[in-house]
């Protein structure tokens, strides 16, 4: 016994003189860099966090859902309430129900984790194609030196005689226009 002692203590002080404590390096490690990973790796990490993370959320929502539809099938029975939160009742899930309680809210958290993955992908595609239309630099032509371009008329408009009034499209516009027009005007004589 003495013996298997005297192993253990040169092992713990011999490993004593192993340990960085002493080391002249520094053992703070460094932030990541922006390009550590590939982007890849980054994509199926949040869809990996996604999936696990939503996975107890979406199982309490499948049990509640399953627990609902068998107490529909039994006809509203009391036994059958559906109750996520009892220890224990007589609609206790057997174990068949049990993995497709499981494999469903898996199934329904693999899809969610999926849709993010497939959605930021399509996001940063398209965002990368508007970055390639708009990168090159803006070249203003004039109209003169496109020979594609052909010139359009502005309308010309209408030609009224300046002392005219045009005709009004109702009474009320009508004496507006006559109350300010420039023969009405005291002083204007």
């Amino acid at each position: 016994m003495k013996r298997i002692s005297k192993i253990i203590s040169f092992i713990i002080i011999c490993s004593l003189f192993q340990l960085p404590v002493w080391s002249a390096e520094s053992t703070t490690p460094k932030p990541y860099a922006e390009d550590e990973f590939p982007l890849f790796m980054k994509d199926f990490r949040r869809a990996e966090i996604i999936t696990l993370g939503s996975m107890p959320f979406i199982t309490f929502n499948v049990t509640l859902a399953y627990s609902l539809g068998k107490y529909v099938d039994h006809n509203f029975d009391s036994d059958y309430v559906p109750n996520p939160f009892s220890k224990s009742s007589d609609s206790a899930y057997s174990t068949d129900e049990q993995v497709g309680i499981i494999l469903t809210s898996l199934g329904i958290s693999l899809g969610i984790g999926l849709t993010d993955l497939i959605v930021r992908t399509v996001k940063r595609k398209s965002s990368k194609k508007r970055a390639q239309i708009q990168s090159g630099p803006i070249k203003i032509t004039p109209i003169s030196e496109d020979p594609e371009a052909s010139r359009i008329r502005p309308p010309e408009p209408p030609e009224m005689n300046p002392k005219e009034e045009p005709a009004p499209s109702n009474e009320k516009k009508g004496r507006v226009l006559q109350v300010i027009s420039e023969e009405n005007l005291p002083g204007a004589e």
